[in-house]
């Protein structure tokens, strides 16, 4: 799930999160949870490393 006004830069990979609003995941970051625990990113978050459950 992707809120509003998130930006997801080239060559990021998002599967199984939930990025709240106002969210950038920067150029080749992976966000990737499990369907029995997502990812949850909180709002004006900037993400630069890689963000992997399981």
């Amino acid at each position: 799930i992707v809120m509003a006004n998130c930006k997801l830069e080239k060559g990021s990979q998002v599967e199984y999160a939930i990025l709240d609003k106002n969210v950038v995941v920067k150029k080749d970051v992976v966000v990737k949870g499990t369907p029995q625990d997502p990812v949850v990113v909180k709002k004006g978050a900037v993400l630069t490393k890689n963000l992997i459950n399981g």
